[in-house]
């Protein structure tokens, strides 16, 4: 028969030990015991700041948080900007640099709406390239995916008619929340 006190000291070294192992486990994978801040970083050629001043005329819940111009020498300065688009952080610099934006990073606006979608496209692609299944590039240089929140949900609606609902979806440019409906009929 157990005893109180032992049963509970039992217990008591059980959970320690589970501790200790949480702690081992942790430090045989070098990860700290807190959560990191992740921000999307932009490199520009150039207007890093005022690509910030425009994307936080588009988003709710977004503003510039700070900006500052760093001078090189009497030719060369690098802007750099902080700011929040509906809350989530992003940074930017300005430098010359060879490096180009491209398709191969983008940034996912999920609409609830087509006036949702509408709206987005018509401020981000002003100036822009249009292409194809709901991407555009900004006028900046930034690669945008403006979707419809329930994407899949759309291209998958009717699996005898899949052929046709992705043909109708690689058709676009801008996305019909109405014509992937009717292509799915």
């Amino acid at each position: 028969m157990y005893s109180k006190t032992g049963l509970v000291q039992g217990i008591i070294t059980k959970r320690e030990a589970s501790i200790e192992e949480e702690k081992n486990i942790k430090m045989n994978n070098n990860q700290p015991d807190n959560i990191p801040a992740i921000n999307t970083h932009f490199w520009f050629k150039e207007n890093a700041v005022a690509a910030a001043n425009f994307y936080v005329t588009v988003f709710p819940h977004s503003k510039v948080l700070h900006t500052s111009t760093m001078h090189a020498n009497t030719s060369y300065q690098v802007e750099i900007v902080q700011f929040e688009l509906a809350g989530q952080k992003y940074s930017a610099m300005s430098s010359a640099n060879n490096f180009k934006l491209n398709e191969s990073m983008s940034l996912v606006i999920h609409c609830k709406s087509q006036q949702e979608i509408d709206y987005y496209w018509s401020l981000l692609g002003d100036k822009g390239i249009e292409q194809s299944c709901g991407w555009l590039k900004d006028q900046f240089g930034i690669s945008w995916q403006i979707i419809p929140s329930h994407l899949g949900q759309l291209l998958a609606a009717n699996p005898n008619k899949q052929s046709h609902i992705m043909q109708c979806f690689l058709g676009m440019k801008k996305i019909s929340i109405q014509a992937l409906q009717e292509a799915a009929q």
